[in-house]
């Protein structure tokens, strides 16, 4: 249901009506819609007031944009499969135009709520309410309506949006780390700094998101790059929408490596250089030392090849004396499956606290730790795992001491419970063997130890987010900064030219090139007056299709009917196959305008 909400402003001694239409059509070509300027999460509380209006405004003709009397319009409707599965909330703010010290005043109330039911399928929605304009003598006024683009960064020329699927999300995720992959791009490539400095992420609000920049490279017209940004939230009822901003030679570097990494990470190993990095992400500080591991190719990117004789020690941090949860992941590859360990986490050594490998009994993968007794318990895969393959190896003990193995983001069968408390010791961690055997013969990536018992359907994710980062997260085309902020952009090179209005009273200044209506405007009334709109569509009406780049509308001037006539305001959105719009909160305006006789 979509709501219009404003507060009653005061009334004065002369009225004119006006009815506020807004109703949205949708069809299934795609479920794409033009783009509107992002609000904040809470819009501020809707304000009415009345206004002076001074002479020298008068005699110039002027007018200016009201600071007051704001509508928002919540928006809950449709399916996700038409694009509207998220909320969002536009502002319709009222204006003034000045006349003399004296008056006329001038304020704008509507009513309460216009109400639009859902659409499923193709459709329309409609509703209406009634805006009163007030003044203490005759006067006429302008109606204009324009829109913005999502909050641009400023100081960039270009932005990307990423869509990030539902699909493989069964739950809200808070503050995720998300793999973004940028492969061979030939916009992003020519356009950012070489070494990638000026490459930022924001939400669907425009608010700048935390990254790692793991690498970036730029040959042959092209940049590639692996990034880690730390999502708010990735919802599970609607794709996530996040932007790349690329394109601003005199920024500095935006990365905090650190930051992207929630408190309970005690350590993150990319495993990633053509000289092997073994250096902790997390503030901890937990870098490991590296005995004879050699770089190689990895899951995301670069990986460390274990040749059954080395390994990477990353010390005994107190941060690593974990004491009861815990989750322990890496990706591993194994070059033989034998009847010995193959061990790929350890903490062990002098005495035993937790291990993540694979078992010389059954050659299936396992979790295990050791209570203070040194009582120990473990869990296994379900399969025993394929030589050359990837995996994505995650032990959970929660805070029962319940243990679970996850393969690829699903949990194994096999479970069990430690007794008692878990054994907490100054073992160095160790990667690739156990108190000097026991030594792995393949490759890790991407190996993490976290203080609590992570999720299932954040265990899911990061599989399938590693796994496929660019089936995870889709890319739209590059969109441009326009030259005001009235700006909308496009991937798709539409062109916007001039036009003369059919209608001699109105006052339309754009119409394109195109034929897919998106948003489109119309203002009528009950008087004589003929109705004017604005767009392309199939009828004789001019709806404007509004694509691409900037644009303001305006659908009246100098109208002059008495007090009590009627005007309609209406609105419509469709579907259309050419245009993107990005889930968050968006907002149109509407600026009501007294003018001098």
């Amino acid at each position: 249901m979509r709501t219009l909400r404003k507060t009653f402003g005061k009334l004065n001694k002369r009225c004119i009506s006006i009815s506020v239409l807004i109703f949205f059509a949708f069809s299934f070509s795609q479920p794409f819609l033009s783009q509107w300027k992002a609000l904040a999460e809470n819009p501020p509380e809707p304000k009415t007031a009345d206004y002076k209006i001074p002479a020298d405004v008068i005699d110039s003709g002027g007018g200016e944009k009201a600071k007051s009397n704001n509508y928002v319009l919540d928006d809950s409707i449709g399916e996700p499969n038409i694009g509207w599965s998220n909320t969002a909330d536009y502002t319709m703010n009222a204006g003034y135009r000045q006349a003399a010290e004296s008056g006329p005043y001038l304020s704008l109330t509507c009513s309460s709520s216009v109400t639009i039911p859902s659409v499923v399928g193709t459709g329309q929605g409609t509703g209406e309410g009634t805006c009163t304009v007030q003044t203490d003598s005759i006067a006429g006024y302008n109606l204009q309506w324009s829109a913005q683009s999502a909050g641009w960064l400023s100081g960039w020329n270009y932005r990307k949006e990423m869509t990030i699927s539902k699909t493989n999300v069964d739950s809200a995720l808070t503050d995720f780390p998300l793999l973004v992959k940028i492969t061979n791009d030939t916009a992003i490539g020519p356009a950012s700094q070489s070494n990638g400095y000026d490459i930022r992420f924001t939400s669907s609000t425009g608010a700048l998101l935390k990254y790692e920049r793991e690498k970036y490279e730029y040959g042959s017209g092209s940049g590639s790059g692996v990034f880690w940004v730390k999502v708010p939230v990735v919802n599970s009822a609607s794709d996530t929408t996040i932007y790349v901003y690329y394109g601003n030679p005199s920024a500095s570097d935006g990365q905090n490596v650190h930051q992207v990494w929630d408190s309970n990470f005690k350590g993150v190993w990319h495993m990633s250089g053509a000289t092997l990095h073994t250096t902790d992400s997390t503030s901890n500080g937990n870098n490991g030392t590296n005995n004879g591991v050699t770089a190689t190719a990895g899951q995301m990117d670069g990986g460390a090849s274990f040749g059954g004789v080395n390994d990477v020690n990353v010390g005994n941090k107190a941060s690593l004396n974990l004491s009861g949860q815990m989750t322990l992941s890496a990706w591993v590859k194994t070059t033989v499956v034998n009847s010995t360990y193959d061990v790929i986490l350890s903490k062990n050594s002098p005495s035993d606290t937790f291990q993540l490998g694979i078992n010389a009994t059954g050659n299936k993968m396992y979790f295990q730790t050791w209570n203070t007794d040194g009582a120990t318990k473990d869990v296994f895969s379900d399969n025993v795992p394929s030589t050359s393959t990837w995996y994505y190896l995650s032990g959970v003990m929660d805070a029962s001491n319940n243990l679970k193995l996850y393969v690829n983001g699903s949990q194994q069968i096999d479970t069990d419970t430690l007794a008692g408390t878990l054994r907490t010791n100054e073992a160095n961690v160790m990667f690739g063997q156990v108190s000097g055997n026991y030594y792995l013969n393949g490759s890790l990536d991407e190996v993490r130890v976290s203080d609590t018992a992570r999720s299932a359907a954040w265990i899911k994710f990061e599989y399938y987010n590693m796994n496929s980062a660019n089936n995870e997260a889709t890319w739209s085309g590059q969109q441009a900064e326009g030259s005001d902020s009235a700006n909308m952009v496009s991937e798709y090179g539409d062109t916007i030219a001039p036009y003369t209005p059919a209608v001699a009273e109105t006052a339309e200044t754009w119409s394109v090139a195109a034929t897919d209506s998106e948003w489109g405007g119309r203002l009528s009334s009950d008087s004589t007056d003929t109705a004017s709109r604005w767009g392309t569509d199939d009828s004789s009406e001019k709806w404007l299709n509004i694509p691409t780049t900037n644009y303001t509308i305006v659908t009246r001037s100098s109208r002059t009917e008495g007090n009590g006539s009627t005007e309609l305001l209406q609105y419509r959105a469709e579907v259309g196959a050419s245009k993107h719009q990005p889930t968050g909160k968006y907002s149109a305006t509407v600026t009501v305008t007294a003018v001098a006789l």
